[in-house]
């Protein structure tokens, strides 16, 4: 199936500074409703929320691209 044909949750945390428990519980009940076809876009300047992320082992489950168009670029 196309990239076209699927329905995709592109979450933008480009100006979220700070991510607590429950941010991190909301993505990951996202993933789930979506399955494979949820993607964060997160800037390289948020290194806080990266780490969060990248130390919860988030990085593996969910995809981090640094631009919607770096997103877009790999799906189609």
């Amino acid at each position: 199936t196309s990239f076209e044909d699927q329905e995709v949750f592109l979450i933008d945390l480009t100006n979220v500074h700070y991510i607590s428990s429950t941010g991190v519980g909301v993505l990951l009940e996202l993933k789930k409703l979506f399955n494979k076809n949820v993607g964060i876009i997160l800037s390289p300047a948020n290194e806080s929320v990266y780490s969060v992320i990248s130390s919860l082992c988030l990085t593996t489950y969910i995809p981090i691209y640094e631009t919607i168009e770096k997103f877009l670029s790999i799906k189609t």
